[in-house]
């Protein structure tokens, strides 16, 4: 079974009449989702944040512990569009197990710029067994390392790595019943 996160938790947030709270752009890449159900498998997306910064590029090392494993990378078209430098170099832009990395690393770049929107690199897919988690730091192994700003060519400052955890499936259980309870409160005052 697949999981899609971002369209739970937004039928949970639909359902108990909540709208999501805007938190202010810094720089960053993560996923769509902090937390995922501990069983199954789950596909998260990898979002790169760029909105108000031009970067150069710059990499991240994705770190599973606990029972989320490593299933498979799809890259998005916007992804796919940063796939060689001038040269032709391949390695310029991509993904996988680079040698002595952790088990996933991520690395993009281009010479002139990239940034001012949030976009998506692709799909993670995990399976998961039990608690765990994933943390996103910068990339020892890449050729950027950090996310270099491009105007001054140094490490963005206060630059964001996500992580993402998983959580019981009782606690969504709980939140789905109680979203329920109060659907069937409001339908009863209804009448």
């Amino acid at each position: 079974m697949v999981v899609n996160v971002k369209s739970r938790i937004a039928t949970a947030l639909a359902v108990l009449g909540l709208t999501s709270i805007g938190t202010a752009n810094a720089a960053s890449i993560g996923f769509d989702a902090t937390t995922f159900p501990n069983s199954g498998t789950v596909q998260l997306q990898i979002i790169l944040d760029l909105v108000g910064v031009q970067a150069q590029g710059g990499g991240a090392e994705l770190t599973f512990s606990g029972g989320v494993i490593f299933v498979g990378f799809a890259p998005s078209v916007y992804f796919n569009t940063f796939d060689t430098d001038p040269t032709g170099s391949t390695d310029f832009s991509g993904f996988g197990d680079p040698p002595g990395s952790s088990p996933f690393e991520i690395y993009i770049g281009a010479f002139s710029g990239l940034g001012g929107s949030s976009n998506s690199l692709g799909t993670l897919t995990v399976s998961v067994s039990g608690a765990g988690s994933i943390t996103m730091n910068p990339s020892p192994e890449s050729r950027w390392g950090p996310f270099i700003n491009l105007s001054d060519g140094h490490a963005i400052a206060g630059f964001g790595y996500g992580s993402a955890t998983a959580v019981p499936l009782p606690a969504a259980a709980w939140l789905f019943l109680t979203a329920l309870g109060l659907a069937g409160t409001r339908a009863r005052l209804r009448r």
